[in-house]
C-alpha cells in the first residue's frame, strides 16, 4: 500500500501505521478479541470522509470533521485525493475521475452499512485515552480508531465473527455514590479512607482492589457500548464498564445508575 520509507511521505505514514497496531494489540486486545489486521489504512479525517463520499455515503459514525471557512473546500478535497493516490488507496485516471481501492472500499461499505457498532472508549495508563469503533458483516471485522488529532486509522481483519468484549473473571457489584465517595477520598489522598469507604459497603479485598486501581488509574478502564444504527441514528441496546488489572478482566455493574 505505501511506497518505500524512504519517502518522507510514506515514512510518516508507515509510523502512523505502526503505531495503530501498538493500540490494536496492547489496547483493544485487552478487552476485545480482534484478530490480525489483514489490512490497515492511516487515513486523516478528511481523507475518510473523501473516500466514504467517492464511495456514495453521507457520513461516518465517529468521524467528525473540522471545518475551517479560510481554506478552500475544492482544494481541501483535491488535496486528500492526492494523498489517497500516493499511499494507493485511490487512482485517478486522466480524466480526473478517482477510484477507490476495493479492499478500503468494502471497508468504508461495512462500516457505513453496519446494523450494529460497538464502541470502545477506553483509558490507558500508558496510552491514554482512545476510542475504537467495530463492527463486522458476514465476510470482515472493521475497527475504526481515531490515533491523533485528526489521524484516523481503519483496520480490516481476518476474522468475520463479531467484535465482542472479552466475558470477565469477575463481576463487582457497586453503588455508584459509594464509587463517588471512595473517589472523594481518593482526590483528598486519603486511600485508607477510601478503601475502609469500599471495605464497609461489603466489597471483598480482591473487589476493593480493583476499584482502587480504577480510582488511582493503574487499571484499563473500558466503557463498552453496544448500538443499533437500523434507524439511520446510534440507539443503545447495551453498555458494560470493564477494568483490565494485573489480576484479570473484571466487570463493574453500578447498582444506582
Amino acid at each position: 500500500m505505501l511506497h518505500a520509507d524512504t519517502c518522507k511521505y510514506c515514512g510518516k505514514r508507515i509510523a502512523q501505521t505502526e503505531y495503530a497496531l501498538r493500540l490494536q494489540t496492547e489496547v483493544l486486545a485487552q478487552f476485545a478479541p480482534v484478530g490480525e489486521a489483514m489490512r490497515l489504512f492511516p487515513l486523516t479525517e478528511k481523507e475518510l470522509c473523501v473516500a466514504a463520499a467517492l464511495c456514495g455515503y453521507q457520513s461516518l459514525y465517529g468521524v467528525k470533521q473540522s471545518r475551517n471557512a479560510k481554506k478552500n473546500i475544492t482544494e481541501s478535497v483535491k488535496k486528500a485525493l492526492q494523498n489517497l493516490e500516493k499511499m494507493r488507496a485511490a487512482e485517478i485516471s486522466v480524466s480526473g475521475e478517482a477510484k477507490i481501492d476495493a479492499q478500503l472500499a468494502a471497508c468504508l461499505r461495512t462500516y457505513c452499512e453496519t446494523p450494529q457498532l460497538t464502541v470502545y472508549k477506553i483509558h490507558s495508563p500508558s496510552y491514554g485515552k482512545h476510542t475504537f469503533y467495530c463492527t463486522a458483516d458476514s465476510e470482515q471485522a472493521v475497527v475504526l480508531v481515531k490515533t491523533q488529532h485528526t489521524q484516523y486509522a481503519l483496520f480490516q481483519l481476518n476474522s468475520a465473527e463479531r467484535i465482542q468484549a472479552k466475558n470477565p473473571q469477575n463481576e463487582i457489584r457497586l453503588s455508584k455514590a459509594v464509587f463517588l465517595q471512595a473517589r472523594a477520598q481518593i482526590e483528598a489522598f486519603d486511600t485508607e479512607k477510601a478503601q475502609s469507604v469500599l471495605s464497609e459497603y461489603g466489597l471483598t479485598s480482591a473487589e476493593s482492589a480493583v476499584v482502587l486501581a480504577v480510582l488511582l488509574q493503574n487499571a484499563s478502564v473500558c466503557m463498552c457500548n453496544t448500538y443499533d444504527t437500523k434507524s439511520g441514528q446510534l440507539q443503545l441496546r447495551d453498555s458494560r464498564v470493564l477494568a483490565e488489572t494485573d489480576a484479570g478482566t473484571a466487570e463493574i455493574q453500578f447498582t444506582d445508575m
